[in-house]
């Protein structure tokens, strides 16, 4: 029987459990031993701690202390120690290549003979951005990244933009895979629906400024629909300044009975998108990943964005694109929706086929074997 690689894995993202269902896959399905390393906490606006203690289809899970939050600048306290303990085929950093665990990693590659991959978020180098810090972070990334650049093994990005934002920092082509952020296909599909009268319409996420919530209310506050629904998902509430600045057109709907505050998890949110007829995802940031869009349509809804970042690589058809930060924008392609249901759920079957075939951890698992194995 063929040995099987080791390959350790090390991610922020690990402090949640169900982030770890990929490494599953890629441990139980292909020929792998996967060891974890993930903080032992860590603060993005608040702490969160890890919901687990043991993972028994991972082959081990280490949390470590780390040493700065910001995510470029974070790094794992004794993970020197973990590489000596086993001989890791590969290493694969869920950070941008540019970043001080990189760098400690490359630096460490003399060491130890692994090879050293990344996912990575890298989609801003190519924003039409003429400031002098652009310029000068741009300046820094392609400085460093031609002095890493060597030493990278494979590169897997989210998105075709991020793709070619790393192109552009100089990385050989051949390096860059595209592999997109899996959703759950254990957790999020298709159950049969009642038909209702009610026509449900969800936003699912978080609540800051960024997200672009605010021009959604004022849209849904205009519509022409009167049966309607908002369910509003409150819980990842990072921004009380700015729900604050919201409550008004909340309560213009609440006053309606157009308004109901969901508190899914996200081991039940599933539910809730199998309720709703359209999700909305209003964004005004370049979107790294996309996956409620994917976790949304998978659940059998019809799914609406903003023309930024991931969303429109997901979403790729452009009747189901309204303009980011433009209340009237989003407006109009709801009312379009809402009254021709027919036509949109039809044209909306080749991206729902799409993201059930691309856009899984399945899928996103068979793409990292493949590339590990040659």
């Amino acid at each position: 029987m063929k040995q099987k690689k080791e390959i350790l894995m090390i991610s922020h993202a690990y402090i949640k459990k169900i982030n770890t269902s990929f490494c599953q896959i890629l441990s139980s399905k292909y020929n792998f031993n996967v060891t974890l390393v993930c903080p032992k906490k860590i603060k993005i606006k608040n702490f969160i701690y890890p919901d687990y203690a043991h993972l028994p289809y991972i082959n081990r899970t280490f949390f470590l202390e780390t040493k700065f939050s910001h995510l470029r600048l974070m790094y794992y306290k004794k993970l020197f120690f973990i590489l000596r303990k086993k001989n890791f085929s590969h290493i694969i950093l869920d950070l941008d290549p540019v970043s001080l665990q990189s760098i400690i990693l490359i630096i460490y590659s003399f060491l130890f003979k692994f090879k050293i991959s990344y996912f990575s978020n890298e989609n801003t180098i190519l924003e039409n951005n003429k400031s002098i810090k652009h310029k000068i972070k741009i300046l820094f990334v392609k400085t460093v990244s031609n002095l890493l650049k060597k030493k990278i093994f494979k590169i897997f990005c989210y998105t075709n933009q991020i793709k070619d934002n790393l192109k552009k920092l100089g990385y050989n082509k051949n390096n860059l895979i595209i592999c997109p952020l899996g959703y759950n296909n254990k957790i999020f599909f298709k159950k049969h629906k009642k038909s209702s009268k009610i026509f449900t319409i969800s936003y699912f996420g978080r609540i800051e400024p960024e997200k672009g919530i605010h021009n959604l209310l004022v849209a849904l506050n205009k519509i022409n629909i009167k049966n309607f629904i908002f369910f509003l998902d409150i819980y990842h509430l990072n921004n009380l300044i700015f729900f604050k600045s919201i409550k008004k057109d909340l309560k213009l709907l609440l006053k309606k009975k157009q308004l109901k505050l969901i508190k899914p998890n996200y081991e039940n949110i599933s539910t809730a998108m199998r309720k709703t007829d359209l999700t909305v995802v209003p964004s005004e940031f370049n979107e790294q990943y996309g996956r409620v869009l994917q976790e949304a349509a998978a659940c059998g809804s019809l799914v609406i964005g903003s023309n930024t970042g991931a969303i429109t690589e997901i979403i790729f058809n452009n009747n189901f694109i309204f303009q980011k930060n433009n209340s009237e924008s989003i407006k109009k392609k709801i009312e379009q929706i809402y009254f021709n249901k027919k036509k949109y759920k039809k044209e909306f079957s080749e991206v729902y086929n799409y993201i059930i075939k691309n856009r899984s951890i399945l899928h996103q698992a068979k793409i990292l074997s493949t590339h590990l194995t040659n």
